[in-house]
């Protein structure tokens, strides 16, 4: 008599969730003999049971979101043009997750932005969440600069809203990390009100970080110089009284922004 025999494999369905895969061949059991114990396998056919672990326990919320407006040029294509807004934080840790997959910690990132606050007090974390529900969210429209294994790469969206890949999840990387991204396609010349949020493979949404306010700019080509400041013959610098100066110049032409 044998001991039945169970072969168990980890597997990921979807990429999101983890189960165990319990194969199991038929067999015919001897009543007579104690429980647990079989005579012979019928066929080689079988059957599987699927054990499904989850959770409910969302990543940490990122706390040190830092946006920045994007003033360079050369470095990728586009630069010049302006638009863009660069973020960086530290990859948060999803404690829960670990015990179920050890090999990563946040699953995907979700950024959104808005020019306005729409009326919200987005220090109150329940108009925060509001103001995130109907906030745009941020798609193709990014090159990662940080990890360096993602640098100036853009990730496809994983499918059913999970949001963009994180590069822990992609190059099995640990949290605490610093992540640095890109923005492109943003408003030139506006003032925009920017967050990030993460997700575990279950699917748990993290709290928005407090969200960054930041200017977008235009173009990297600056206003024409102010040409008559100094000229003192026309009168444009005078000095009523001690202590302090009085200016006037001709406005200079601008690149639109």
């Amino acid at each position: 008599m044998n001991r039945l025999k169970q072969y168990i494999t980890s597997v990921i369905i979807q990429a999101f969730t983890i189960v165990n895969i319990i194969g199991l061949p038929p067999v015919f059991v001897d009543v007579g003999k104690p429980s647990g114990y079989v005579l012979h396998a019928a066929t080689d056919a079988g059957y599987i049971l699927v054990k499904i672990k989850g959770e409910k326990i969302p990543p940490e919320r990122i706390t040190n979101l830092v946006a920045q407006p994007r003033l360079v040029t050369g470095v990728y294509p586009g630069d010049e043009l302006g638009g863009r807004v660069e973020l960086s934080w530290s990859a948060p840790k999803d404690p829960e997750v670990y015990d179920v997959h050890p090999d990563t910690y946040v699953f995907s990132y979700i950024i959104k932005f808005d020019t306005s606050t729409r009326g919200y007090n987005l220090g109150y974390l329940n108009q925060l969440w509001q103001w995130w529900d109907n906030a745009e969210r941020v798609r193709t429209n990014h090159l990662w600069v940080l990890p360096q294994e993602a640098q100036g790469q853009t990730f496809k969206e994983y499918p059913h809203g999970f949001g963009i890949p994180a590069p822990e999840e992609k190059f099995r990387l640990s949290f605490g990390i610093t992540n640095k991204i890109i923005i492109t396609g943003l408003p030139k010349g506006e003032k925009i009100y920017i967050g990030v949020s993460s997700r575990d493979r279950f699917y748990n949404q993290s709290t928005s970080t407090v969200v960054s306010e930041v200017y977008v700019p235009a173009s990297v080509i600056p206003p024409c110089k102010v040409a008559d400041l100094d000229d003192v013959a026309s009168g444009n610098v005078v000095s009523p009284g001690e202590g302090w100066v009085r200016l006037s110049w001709t406005s200079p032409a601008n690149d639109r922004y």
